[in-house]
This record gives structure tokens, sequence and C-alpha cells, in this order.
């Protein structure tokens, strides 16, 4: 797996993704000093939890064993702010958390939206981030059911 240089509002960041040798990934930032992780964008661990790339979201999350990781590198000290969009049905769904270099930073309960592609965004809160290489994890805490824990849109991170 070769990383993939990505530039967007103010923020150097190598993120996880599977591309061939010299190819560079570019993500555009959907407002000022907004970065989404996705997709795209994401190193998937796991046999059951699926990135699509095209459709831009992480399906089939069955396995609380499954999570997903970005590497990010900060260029200079910052507070961010961290939101998720998700979608998930009334019988499924349950915990997660976001964890950035090891730390659980946000828990949060997965919400009914409606259906699974019915995504909503959950604001989580701010986080200091100083400069240099950070892993942003959103792992599975439980599972709600015998479905699947979410479809997740991205993570957005803005000023």
């Amino acid at each position: 797996m070769k990383k993939a240089v990505v530039l967007f509002a103010g923020v150097l960041s190598m993120l996880g993704t599977h591309v061939n040798a010299g190819e560079t990934v570019s993500v555009e930032g959907a407002g000022s000093g907004e970065i989404v992780l996705n997709a795209s964008t994401v190193e998937v661990h796991g046999d059951d939890i699926k990135a699509y790339p095209v459709k831009g979201s992480v399906q089939s999350w069955r396995k609380k064993s499954d999570y997903l990781s970005w590497t990010v590198n900060v260029k200079s000290d910052v507070i961010k702010t961290f939101a998720i969009e998700l979608g998930s049905t009334k019988l499924n769904g349950g915990v997660a958390a976001i964890e950035i270099d090891g730390d659980e930073v946000f828990e949060f309960e997965v919400p009914n939206t409606g259906t699974w592609k019915n995504y909503k965004t959950l604001n989580l809160g701010d986080y200091y981030l100083d400069k240099g290489i950070h892993e942003i994890n959103v792992r599975c805490v439980s599972l709600k059911g015998k479905g699947g824990l979410m479809n997740l849109n991205g993570i957005k991170i803005n000023d």
C-alpha cells in the first residue's frame, strides 16, 4: 500500500489509500477550512467492512473488531471541530468512537436515521491537534441488533 499526498484547506495530509505509484489523490474541502475523511481515502481493517470510493461511503460494518483509519499530517497546532456523517436503521446501530493517536476522544451512539443511505451529521466537539502526524481511527464500541453498526459517509473536521 502506498501513501497518497492529499492537500486541503491549510493542512497537508497523508491519508492511507490504495493508489498506484506516482498517483496523487486530491481532496477538496467543502468550505473554508473543512477537511472530509471518507471512503476514497480510508484504510479498512477487517474482513467484513467495505469501502466504496465511488459511492463515497463505508458499508457492511457488522463486526465489532473492524475499524477504519486515516493518517493525517497537521502543518501547525490547531483546534478543530469534529462531526461524523452516518446512516443506520432502527434495528441496527450501536456505539462507536473516534480515536486520535490511540486515545478515545469522542464516543457516540449511532442514531436511527431512517435508512442506511439517509445520512445525518452528528457534531462531536472540538479537539486540539498539535503539529505532526496523527492516526485517526473509527471503532465500534458495541453493536445493537444483528445487522450492522452504520454506513459512514465521512468525518468532517472544521476550523
